[in-house]
């Protein structure tokens, strides 16, 4: 039962904290969203600049192939990581990729904002 003022799931000061129950679906739009989608194209523009466009499809592939090859490596080792780091330690972890995340999301908007600028 929650108090009034409180959230549902949010813990008072000194109690032990409950189970979150927030759902953020961060690892598949990282993974297979606007975002990589917009790295493969930034990508492909950037190499077929300096390069024949057969090996920038080659290189753009082999990108592709690496980044699912050790995501999936991460995935199957993460219980380790979890129980290394323990629960204060995933929660660290979780808020300084949050900021990486948002780090990320600045520098694309800034840097689609200097090439737009550049053009008008």
């Amino acid at each position: 039962m929650t108090k009034r003022g409180q959230q549902f799931g949010e813990t008072q000061p000194g109690e032990k904290q409950t189970a979150d129950y927030a759902l953020v679906p961060l690892a598949m739009p990282s993974l297979a969203g606007p975002g990589a989608i917009t790295v493969t194209i930034v990508s492909m523009r950037n190499l077929t600049e300096t390069l024949p466009w057969y090996i920038s499809i080659l290189l753009t592939t082999t990108a592709i192939i690496l980044t699912m090859t050790l995501t999936y490596i991460m995935f199957r080792g993460s219980n380790l990581v979890i129980r290394v780091l323990g629960e204060k330690g995933m929660d660290a972890f979780t808020r300084v990729m949050g900021l990486l995340t948002v780090a990320i999301a600045v520098q694309f908007t800034l840097t689609g904002l200097a090439m737009w600028i550049k053009t008008v």
